[in-house]
Protein backbone atom coordinates (compact mmCIF):
# COMPACT_ATOMS: atom_id res chain seq x y z
CA UNK A 1 0.00 0.00 0.00
CA UNK A 2 2.66 2.89 -0.81
CA UNK A 3 -0.62 4.84 -1.87
CA UNK A 4 -1.47 5.00 2.48
CA UNK A 5 -0.94 6.79 5.07
CA UNK A 6 0.62 5.48 8.87
CA UNK A 7 -1.71 5.78 11.69
CA UNK A 8 -0.61 7.93 14.55
CA UNK A 9 -1.70 5.62 17.55
CA UNK A 10 -0.19 2.18 16.09
CA UNK A 11 1.86 2.87 13.19
CA UNK A 12 0.77 0.57 10.55
CA UNK A 13 -0.24 1.81 6.95
CA UNK A 14 -3.67 2.42 5.99
CA UNK A 15 -5.70 3.72 2.78
CA UNK A 16 -5.16 7.56 2.33
CA UNK A 17 -8.71 7.94 2.86
CA UNK A 18 -9.33 5.69 5.30
CA UNK A 19 -11.32 7.72 8.66
CA UNK A 20 -10.23 4.57 10.94
CA UNK A 21 -7.29 2.55 11.66
CA UNK A 22 -8.59 -0.97 10.60
CA UNK A 23 -5.79 -2.14 12.98
CA UNK A 24 -6.95 -0.33 16.54
CA UNK A 25 -9.77 1.40 15.41
CA UNK A 26 -8.67 4.72 16.29
CA UNK A 27 -10.04 8.04 14.71
CA UNK A 28 -7.08 9.38 12.01
CA UNK A 29 -9.00 12.01 10.66
CA UNK A 30 -7.05 15.79 10.73
CA UNK A 31 -7.91 18.45 13.05
CA UNK A 32 -10.74 19.91 10.81
CA UNK A 33 -12.05 16.29 10.30
CA UNK A 34 -12.69 15.85 13.84
CA UNK A 35 -14.14 19.22 14.41
CA UNK A 36 -16.02 20.28 11.51
CA UNK A 37 -17.81 23.16 13.74
CA UNK A 38 -15.08 24.79 14.88
CA UNK A 39 -13.38 24.55 11.26
CA UNK A 40 -16.33 26.61 10.18
CA UNK A 41 -15.84 29.16 13.39
CA UNK A 42 -12.59 29.71 12.47
CA UNK A 43 -13.05 29.79 8.87
CA UNK A 44 -16.39 32.81 9.43
CA UNK A 45 -13.93 34.53 12.12
CA UNK A 46 -10.81 34.72 9.97
CA UNK A 47 -11.97 35.57 6.35
CA UNK A 48 -13.71 38.80 7.53
CA UNK A 49 -10.18 39.37 8.77
CA UNK A 50 -8.37 38.85 6.27
CA UNK A 51 -10.48 41.00 3.98
CA UNK A 52 -10.68 43.87 5.66
CA UNK A 53 -6.95 43.81 6.27
CA UNK A 54 -6.41 43.40 2.48
CA UNK A 55 -8.87 46.46 1.57
CA UNK A 56 -7.07 48.97 4.51
CA UNK A 57 -3.67 47.65 2.52
CA UNK A 58 -5.30 48.86 -0.53
CA UNK A 59 -7.42 51.83 0.45
CA UNK A 60 -4.61 53.18 2.32
CA UNK A 61 -2.08 52.80 -0.81
CA UNK A 62 -5.15 54.42 -2.65
CA UNK A 63 -5.51 57.63 0.26
CA UNK A 64 -1.86 59.02 -0.55
CA UNK A 65 -1.79 62.54 -0.66
CA UNK A 66 -1.01 64.84 -3.33
CA UNK A 67 1.35 67.52 -1.76
CA UNK A 68 2.44 71.02 -3.11
CA UNK A 69 5.17 73.14 -1.93
CA UNK A 70 3.94 76.73 -1.93
CA UNK A 71 7.04 79.65 -2.27
CA UNK A 72 5.49 83.30 -1.87
CA UNK A 73 7.78 85.13 -4.34
CA UNK A 74 6.45 88.37 -3.06
CA UNK A 75 4.73 89.80 -6.31
CA UNK A 76 2.24 89.13 -8.48
CA UNK A 77 3.68 86.70 -10.46
CA UNK A 78 3.11 83.40 -10.03
CA UNK A 79 5.09 81.52 -7.63
CA UNK A 80 7.40 79.03 -8.68
CA UNK A 81 7.12 75.64 -6.63
CA UNK A 82 10.67 74.43 -5.08
CA UNK A 83 11.18 72.19 -2.51
CA UNK A 84 11.32 73.24 1.07
CA UNK A 85 11.81 72.01 4.70
CA UNK A 86 8.49 71.73 5.66
CA UNK A 87 6.74 68.58 4.74
CA UNK A 88 3.29 68.19 6.64
CA UNK A 89 1.38 64.99 5.31
CA UNK A 90 -2.25 64.91 6.27
CA UNK A 91 -4.69 61.69 5.82
CA UNK A 92 -8.12 61.01 7.29
CA UNK A 93 -8.01 58.35 9.77
CA UNK A 94 -11.69 57.84 10.35
CA UNK A 95 -15.03 59.43 10.87
CA UNK A 96 -17.31 58.86 13.67
CA UNK A 97 -20.50 59.61 14.63
CA UNK A 98 -21.29 61.07 17.68
CA UNK A 99 -24.48 62.78 19.45
CA UNK A 100 -25.54 63.19 15.82
CA UNK A 101 -22.53 65.12 14.93
CA UNK A 102 -19.94 63.52 12.30
CA UNK A 103 -15.94 63.68 13.59
CA UNK A 104 -13.65 63.80 10.78
CA UNK A 105 -10.15 62.34 12.45
CA UNK A 106 -7.25 63.75 10.98
CA UNK A 107 -3.71 62.61 11.55
CA UNK A 108 -1.29 65.67 10.88
CA UNK A 109 2.25 64.28 10.05
CA UNK A 110 5.31 65.89 10.56
CA UNK A 111 7.50 63.86 7.56
CA UNK A 112 10.25 67.08 7.28
CA UNK A 113 13.67 66.81 8.94
CA UNK A 114 12.97 69.80 11.64
CA UNK A 115 10.26 70.70 13.81
CA UNK A 116 7.12 72.00 12.81
CA UNK A 117 5.35 75.27 14.36
CA UNK A 118 2.34 76.50 12.62
CA UNK A 119 -1.08 75.64 11.44
CA UNK A 120 -2.64 73.47 9.31
CA UNK A 121 -6.02 74.28 7.13
CA UNK A 122 -8.56 71.56 6.06
CA UNK A 123 -11.03 72.20 4.07
CA UNK A 124 -13.94 69.23 3.63
CA UNK A 125 -15.70 69.01 -0.22
CA UNK A 126 -18.86 67.06 -1.20
CA UNK A 127 -19.04 64.38 -3.77
CA UNK A 128 -20.70 67.29 -5.03
CA UNK A 129 -17.57 69.56 -5.29
CA UNK A 130 -18.96 72.05 -2.42
CA UNK A 131 -16.69 73.23 -0.29
CA UNK A 132 -18.46 71.83 3.26
CA UNK A 133 -16.25 73.00 6.23
CA UNK A 134 -12.88 74.16 6.96
CA UNK A 135 -11.01 74.25 10.07
CA UNK A 136 -7.60 75.61 11.04
CA UNK A 137 -5.61 73.64 13.42
CA UNK A 138 -2.96 75.68 15.11
CA UNK A 139 -0.06 73.47 16.82
CA UNK A 140 -0.12 73.88 20.48
CA UNK A 141 3.69 72.80 20.30
CA UNK A 142 6.15 71.65 17.84
CA UNK A 143 5.78 68.73 16.18
CA UNK A 144 9.13 66.61 15.93
CA UNK A 145 10.21 65.05 12.74
CA UNK A 146 8.61 61.88 12.28
CA UNK A 147 5.69 62.81 14.96
CA UNK A 148 2.30 63.33 14.56
CA UNK A 149 -0.89 64.87 16.18
CA UNK A 150 -4.82 63.50 15.81
CA UNK A 151 -7.46 66.11 15.07
CA UNK A 152 -11.11 66.41 13.98
CA UNK A 153 -13.88 68.40 12.51
CA UNK A 154 -17.16 68.21 14.07
CA UNK A 155 -19.88 68.86 11.55
CA UNK A 156 -23.30 67.74 10.84
CA UNK A 157 -22.84 66.22 7.34
CA UNK A 158 -21.59 62.68 7.15
CA UNK A 159 -19.42 61.05 4.92
CA UNK A 160 -20.77 59.98 1.06
CA UNK A 161 -21.99 56.18 2.71
CA UNK A 162 -24.10 58.09 5.11
CA UNK A 163 -24.80 61.38 3.07
CA UNK A 164 -24.74 60.68 -0.61
CA UNK A 165 -23.44 62.43 -3.62
CA UNK A 166 -23.73 65.27 -0.95
CA UNK A 167 -21.90 63.89 1.66
CA UNK A 168 -18.09 64.60 2.55
CA UNK A 169 -15.30 62.40 0.45
CA UNK A 170 -12.50 64.38 -0.01
CA UNK A 171 -10.18 67.02 1.89
CA UNK A 172 -7.90 69.59 0.70
CA UNK A 173 -5.33 71.44 3.14
CA UNK A 174 -2.76 73.91 3.47
CA UNK A 175 0.64 74.06 5.61
CA UNK A 176 0.87 78.03 7.35
CA UNK A 177 4.24 79.13 8.63
CA UNK A 178 4.69 82.64 9.68
CA UNK A 179 1.47 83.61 8.14
CA UNK A 180 2.25 81.98 4.07
CA UNK A 181 1.13 78.98 3.06
CA UNK A 182 3.84 77.15 2.32
CA UNK A 183 2.87 73.67 1.34
CA UNK A 184 -0.86 72.53 0.17
CA UNK A 185 -1.83 68.81 -0.29
CA UNK A 186 -4.96 66.97 -0.91
CA UNK A 187 -6.68 63.51 0.22
CA UNK A 188 -9.79 61.24 0.51
CA UNK A 189 -12.40 60.71 3.15
CA UNK A 190 -11.48 57.20 3.96
CA UNK A 191 -14.46 54.25 4.59
CA UNK A 192 -13.31 53.79 7.70
CA UNK A 193 -17.17 54.81 9.82
CA UNK A 194 -18.29 54.27 13.34
CA UNK A 195 -21.60 55.21 14.70
CA UNK A 196 -21.32 55.68 18.29
CA UNK A 197 -24.08 57.20 18.69
CA UNK A 198 -26.94 54.88 20.53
Amino acid sequence: MSDGKICPKCREQVDKKATKCPHCHSDIRGFFGKHPILALLLVVMFVPVFISVMSEEMDNGSQAPSVTPVVDTGSNAPAAIEANSTNIEVTNQIVKKVAGKHRFFFDIRNKGKEDFTGSVKIKLISMENRDIWDDTFDTSKAIAPGLGTIVYSELSTGPTSVHGSAGINRFTYEVIQSGRVVQTGAGRITDKYEDLSF
